[in-house]
């Protein structure tokens, strides 16, 4: 597909009796390209924008950093400033993926600990529930003996029994 602005180019070379060497120094941009852009090839943006302003013959207007070896410049830098600035994201996730797996691990530590709490208020909501269990029924006993001697007697009994099976325990010293 032609570019019509070959035909431009050539037209206004001509007219201002321009050499395509000529314009290559004034454009600041490669002969080879320019011949083959009058031949129906088309220019990149950048260039294009220097070539739109050199036909509208507002050249002289046009600050030297818009030349093509200074725009290539100014791309150069900027690639390299977005390489830097690519660099600094990729170290900032780096960053808070370790903090990330840090709480996560952090969380599974406080989840084990929780873990472990629980099933210790359940092995003492157990034990404290047998140990109402036994009282209640060794009341139930107590409460059936008329006679206050044998009560003494027996609750005793029952004392030294619970010392021993929470000795066994480790309960008491």
């Amino acid at each position: 597909m032609q570019d019509p602005i070959g035909e431009e180019i050539l037209r206004v070379r001509k007219e201002r009796k321009i050499s395509v060497p000529e314009l290559s120094k004034i454009l600041n941009i490669p002969k080879d390209r320019i011949y083959k852009w009058e031949k129906g090839s088309v220019p990149k943006y950048k260039d294009r924008q220097i070539i739109e302003k050199w036909l509208a013959g507002d050249w002289k207007n046009v600050p030297q950093s818009a030349t093509y070896s200074h725009i290539k410049a100014e791309q150069d830098r900027m690639s390299t400033f977005e390489r830097l600035l690519i660099q600094l994201i990729e170290m900032q996730n780096k960053i808070l993926t370790r903090q990330e797996e840090e709480l996560i691990a952090r969380v599974k530590t406080i989840d084990i600990n929780l873990d472990r709490t629980q099933m210790g208020v359940d092995t003492i909501q157990l034990e404290v529930s047998s140990e109402r269990e036994v009282v209640l029924r060794s009341l139930a006993r107590l409460e059936k003996m008329k006679d206050h001697e044998t009560l003494i007697r027996e609750a005793n009994n029952i004392m030294v029994k619970r010392g021993d099976v929470l000795s066994k325990k480790g309960k008491l010293h």
